[in-house]
């Protein structure tokens, strides 16, 4: 697979921030690593709903980051609100401090990002593989991480709303007591208090609190529910109780008849912070 390039063309509170937000010229398309910039797109690694990431590369000093990709013409548009995200809570507790942002010459948006352990989510099979004692300890471990993490960003009026074990990066193997656990993917991230009700469910049906279920304003309690449910899939090695299709589609058909909506959902439902006026994520 061929690698492509990120144009650098600017700098701003320690993340790096192309100016332009317009389609990539594929004429600018590069084969050859050594006549990049700075960060090349390598080989696919996960793919979701609405966006993709890709390992990449800093070709001036080898480092490896990951690139998480959107395209400029999506009608979702999140990447870019995760990036203000990320700029305004940097120092937060269990967050990466982004590396750049902006838009490839294939025409991407892209959001670098360093290199981390893997997610819960993608080490289900060494938590089934652990002795129950062992995943207990580690799930309790796990929660209390995430709870310090959640409150930090909950006091700089923050709700993330989409935390499960796909977004939770942390080593399951370690033995070492200041292993770091890292909470990732903004992109559904509001600012506090809201009093708004969405118009769909904002997460993933197996791990949002019955709260977003129901279709009620984002608040700190509902990320809370969530670490609990991420916990309690450690705990359970690699999987929670009801995570089968009939389990959700009792769910779904359960929240319909209450009155709550289906799950799609775009970025132009978040509010704006009161100080995010530039569109680049300047203040």
């Amino acid at each position: 697979m061929s690698s492509y390039i990120l144009n650098n063309r600017g700098t701003e509170d320690n993340i790096e921030y192309s100016t332009d937000d317009s389609d990539g010229d594929s004429d600018t398309q590069r084969e050859d690593p050594d006549m990049v910039d700075k960060y090349i797109l390598k080989e696919l690694c996960a793919g979701g709903a609405f966006s993709s990431v890709y390992h990449g590369e800093n070709v001036r000093t080898g480092m490896p980051v990951a690139i998480k990709t959107e395209p400029t013409d999506s009608e979702v548009g999140l990447l870019r609100h995760e990036s203000r995200m990320y700029m305004r809570l940097r120092g937060a507790v269990g967050l990466f401090l982004p590396k750049w942002y902006g838009v490839s010459t294939r025409g991407l948006r892209c959001l670098v990002l360093p290199i981390g352990p893997p997610s819960l989510a993608a080490q289900s099979d060494a938590l089934s593989d652990m002795h129950i004692g062992a995943r207990i300890a580690l799930s309790e471990r796990i929660l209390g991480l995430l709870v310090d993490a959640l409150s930090d960003l909950h006091d700089r009026g923050v709700v993330h709303r989409d935390i499960k074990p796909a977004n939770v990066l942390f080593d399951v193997d370690s033995n070492d007591p200041s292993c770091a656990l890292t909470i990732i993917d903004l992109g559904m991230a509001t600012w506090l208090p809201q009093t708004r009700r969405p118009t769909a469910l904002v997460g993933s049906p197996a791990f949002a609190s019955f709260a977003a279920h129901a279709c009620n304003p984002p608040a700190p309690v509902q990320d809370m529910e969530s670490a609990a449910y991420t916990a309690l899939f450690v705990r359970e090695g690699g999987e929670v109780p009801w995570n089968t299709t009939r389990d959700m589609e009792r769910v779904a058909d359960t929240m319909l008849q209450a009155g709550a909506c289906g799950v799609v959902w775009n970025a132009s439902q978040i509010p704006e912070h009161p100080t995010n006026q530039d569109e680049n994520g300047g203040n």
